[in-house]
């Protein structure tokens, strides 16, 4: 029974990881300008 708790707390920081990641590549993403330029052209055209 000592592998549940265990498997929990795997996802719990799997989890904070996968936030913490795609944290950063929101981030990076908007600090790329030429992605928000590109992404805007993309919205013009549809």
């Amino acid at each position: 029974m000592s592998t549940k708790p265990q498997v929990a707390r795997s996802a719990n920081a799997f989890s904070c990881l996968f936030q913490h990641v795609s944290k950063a590549f929101v981030e990076r993403v908007l600090n790329n300008r030429s992605v928000i330029n590109y992404l805007e052209f993309y919205y013009i055209l549809y």
